[in-house]
C-alpha cells in the first residue's frame, strides 16, 4: 500500500528542506488523487508476469507530468516499480508532443537507421532539464512522460471518444504507460539503430496506416463485409476463454479456425491490393503483419498487464475491441495473442514470440503464429 497523502507530504518537505509551514509549489500536485491512484496502477501491472519476450513495464521508469496553482513552474514524479518515487520541481512545464504523453529518448540515432525513423527519433530528444539530470543519474536515457490529470475535455474529439468509452481516466493513462514504453524501450532501439535490450525484427518499416484500412479492411467486392465476419470469429473465440469460468476450448478452436478461414478468403479477395511502405508498396498480408506487431503487440503487453494486475476487468478489456480511436490491428494482433496465450500458456506464448521478434522475414507473424498453433491444437484433438 502506497504512503498516505499526509506521510508522502512530510516525506516530501524533509527532502527538499521546508517546513509545513513552507510549503513547496508542486505540494497540490504531489497530493492530487489521480497522481496517486496512477501510481498504484503502475505498481500493480509491474507485478505481472512479462506478456511478450521478457519485457515488462518493471525494467523502466515512468515521468507523471502537471503543474500547480500559483506557479509558473511544473511538476514531475519518476515513477520506478519497487523504489519510492522522485519528485521534482521544473522551471518550466513538460510539453506533450501529442497532447497526452510524449517520449524522451536521450541515445543518439545509429547511421544505418532509414531516414523516417530516424527523423521520428529525432522528435523525441527534448525534455525538461531537471527530468533529464534525474534520469542520467540514474543511467536512464529514455522514458515515457504523461500528463496527469488526465482531462477528456480538454482533448477535443479524441477526449469525446475516449469519455464514450467510459473508461476510467486513470486505465487510460496506465494502458498508455506500457503500450506506449513498449514502444519506446521494446521496438525503437532497433528501428532508431540504437543498442537494443530486446530483440525486435528489423523487417519492420513504415506503413501507410491509412490506406492499409482503406484497401485491406474497408475496400469493395465484399472485402469489408469479409472483415467484418472474421473479426465476429476472433472476438467470439476470445470469449470462449475469458471470463475464465467460460473456458470452452471446443467452441473456441471452432471460431479460431473460422476467423483463419474468412481471413484467408479476405485475401483471395484482394491479391493485387497493394499499401505504401518505406521502400516499396507491399501486399496487404504483409503489411497487416507489420501493423499487428508494431500496436497489436504493445496493446496485448499493456492488456495483458493491466488484467493480470487487477487494474482492467473483462468487461473492459471487451469493450477495448470497439475502441473507435484504434485501426482494427490494434485488437486483431492483441486479441490473437490474448486468445493464444489462454491456449498455449504464457511460457509457450513468450516462446512464440521469441521466435516472431528473431525472425528475418513477415511471414513469421502473429497471424502465422495463431494458424500454426490452432492448427495443431486442432490436430492433437484428432489422434
Amino acid at each position: 500500500m502506497r504512503t498516505t497523502p499526509a506521510l508522502a507530504l512530510a516525506l516530501l518537505l524533509a527532502s527538499v528542506g521546508c517546513t509545513p509551514s513552507e510549503p513547496a509549489p508542486c505540494d497540490p500536485w504531489f497530493a492530487d488523487p489521480a497522481v496517486d491512484s496512477l501510481q498504484t496502477a503502475l505498481d500493480a501491472m509491474a507485478a505481472t508476469a512479462p506478456a511478450w519476450d521478457d519485457y515488462t513495464i518493471a525494467h523502466h521508469p515512468v515521468v507523471l507530468t502537471g503543474s500547480a496553482p500559483d506557479t509558473t513552474g511544473g511538476c514531475a514524479l519518476i515513477w520506478r516499480a519497487q523504489e519510492a518515487p522522485q519528485r521534482l520541481v521544473l522551471a518550466a512545464p513538460q510539453p506533450m508532443a501529442t497532447g497526452l504523453y510524449g517520449f524522451w529518448n536521450g541515445d543518439s540515432v545509429g547511421p544505418n537507421a532509414p531516414r523516417m525513423w530516424a527523423r521520428l527519433a529525432e522528435t523525441m530528444q527534448a525534455v525538461a532539464p531537471e527530468i533529464e539530470a534525474a534520469l542520467r543519474a540514474e543511467g536512464e536515457t529514455r522514458t515515457l512522460l504523461l500528463g496527469v490529470p488526465l482531462d477528456y475535455a480538454g482533448l477535443g474529439a479524441i477526449g469525446e471518444r475516449l469519455a464514450a468509452l467510459g473508461r476510467n481516466p486513470t486505465l487510460t493513462l496506465a494502458l498508455m504507460a506500457v503500450h506506449e514504453s513498449y514502444h519506446l524501450h521494446s521496438q525503437f532501439p532497433t528501428l532508431f539503430d540504437q543498442e537494443a535490450r530486446y530483440a525486435w525484427p528489423a523487417w519492420v518499416r513504415m506503413v501507410d496506416r491509412n490506406t492499409l484500412t482503406q484497401q485491406c479492411y474497408e475496400s469493395g467486392g465484399g472485402v469489408a463485409a469479409a472483415f467484418a465476419q472474421e473479426q465476429q470469429h476472433l472476438i467470439a473465440a476470445w470469449e470462449h476463454f475469458y471470463p475464465a469460468a467460460s473456458r470452452d476450448l471446443a467452441a473456441a478452436r471452432e471460431d479460431a479456425q473460422h476467423y483463419i478461414d474468412t481471413r484467408e478468403a479476405r485475401y483471395s479477395l484482394i491479391p493485387e491490393a497493394v499499401v505504401p511502405a518505406a521502400g516499396g508498396a507491399i501486399p496487404c498480408r504483409e503489411a497487416e503483419a507489420i501493423m499487428e506487431l508494431l500496436e497489436g503487440a504493445a496493446t496485448w503487453v499493456s492488456h495483458a498487464a493491466a488484467f493480470e494486475g487487477g487494474v482492467m476487468s473483462v468487461a473492459e478489456a471487451r469493450a477495448a475491441y470497439d475502441d473507435p480511436i484504434n485501426a482494427a490491428f490494434y485488437p486483431s494482433g492483441s486479441f490473437q495473442l490474448w486468445t493464444l496465450d489462454a491456449l498455449l500458456g504464457r511460457d509457450r506464448l513468450r516462446t512464440v514470440t521469441r521466435t516472431i521478434t528473431t525472425s528475418g522475414t513477415a511471414t513469421t507473424s502473429i497471424f502465422a503464429a495463431f494458424t500454426e498453433a490452432w492448427q495443431a491444437a486442432d490436430e492433437s484433438s484428432h489422434p
